[in-house]
């Protein structure tokens, strides 16, 4: 499916959206909700929900709950994502815990919150306990034509990473290091340690015949953990 082809599908859900009175606003439940706007607006975005490798319904997590929809590819969990009917209040945060708790339960990264009305993105893995930084970003619905921001919930986005991308742009996910960068990484830290340590422990020592003790210790930790692996 192309851009132009989504968005004209988009298109057709928003003017819908904007044709409803409150009263009609008021009256649609979570399932209708589900089935009018939210599930034709991620067909849009290029998920085959006839294909439960790719989407999965009422998927069990934790406690017995279950999560509106599993989104996957090549069936491993990408997204989670929990609906809501549009009278819902979104803001209530006990709406973001929900979909953010489905999301960590599985180890899966990115959670969605959504009642068409507003699209609300979480990195459910994400290390602060306050909602404002879990959250990597809001859409309006009036915004879903022109925020570029709707195509990475796209199928073609996860395939490219386009979500964890941004979230890494924004400071909103760590980014990912390589093995080498992390052992660098570690091995600096304890050189560190070990230099100041070493240092209070040998007042007067000179700064080279530190830094060969310290070099010789890490020698020897990292051969004794090579020789664990063999």
């Amino acid at each position: 499916m192309t851009k132009e082809e989504s968005l004209s599908k988009v298109k057709i859900l928003v003017d819908r959206f904007n044709n409803l009175t409150e009263q009609e606003k008021n009256r649609y439940n979570e399932e209708q909700t589900k089935g009018y706007f939210i599930r034709p607006l991620f067909e849009a975005l290029g998920w085959d929900f006839s294909n439960s490798d790719e989407v999965s319904f009422e998927e069990k997590v934790a406690g017995g709950k279950r999560a509106d929809y599993e989104f996957k590819l090549n069936g491993i969990p990408k997204v989670y994502l929990e609906a809501k009917s549009i009278k819902t209040d979104l803001d209530l945060e006990q709406h973001a815990r929900q979909a953010i708790n489905y999301a960590w339960n599985k180890g899966v990264t990115w959670a969605v919150l959504t009642d068409f009305e507003s699209i609300k993105v979480f990195n459910a893995q994400g290390q602060s306990k306050l909602l404002a930084d879990k959250m990597v970003f809001e859409i309006s619905f009036a915004d879903y034509l022109t925020d570029e921001r709707l195509r990475l919930l796209s199928k073609e986005s996860f395939l490219e990473n386009g979500l964890d991308l941004y979230a890494e742009k924004h400071a909103k996910k760590l980014k990912k290091q390589t093995v080498n960068e992390t052992l660098f990484g570690d091995l600096r830290e304890a050189r560190r340690m070990l230099t100041d340590s070493f240092g209070l422990w040998n007042k007067g020592t000179d700064k080279e015949t530190l830094d060969e003790g310290v070099q010789k210790i890490l020698d020897r930790l990292v051969f004794i953990r090579v020789l664990e692996d063999l």
